[in-house]
């Protein structure tokens, strides 16, 4: 029997591409790297698509993770891997 440490131990240590996880979500779920962002509005980020998991690279590392954006009217929710708010992951 796997030990839910053990299974949390290697989650953390496994690395996520953009390809793994385009293949896990549904189509109307864009993933992107969080570089493609850049100067687009919101309405061009979520045309057609139900939310975008977003890229997050650690600074000076290949490896990161990622957040999840899903649109609702007058706002955005968020959702982060690492479980921080949007302030907490600037500050970082």
């Amino acid at each position: 029997m796997v030990k839910l440490r053990s299974l949390l131990e290697s989650i953390e240590t496994t690395p996520v591409s953009i390809g793994f996880l385009k293949k896990r979500v549904p189509k109307t779920v864009s993933v992107l790297a969080h570089t493609q962002l850049k100067g687009k509005h919101r309405s061009e980020i979520f045309k057609g698509k139900t939310a975008v998991i977003v890229l997050v690279p650690k600074k000076g590392s290949k490896r990161g993770h990622y957040i999840c954006l899903v649109p609702r009217p007058g706002h955005i929710e968020y959702f982060s891997s690492l479980g921080g708010s949007p302030e907490q992951e600037f500050a970082k």
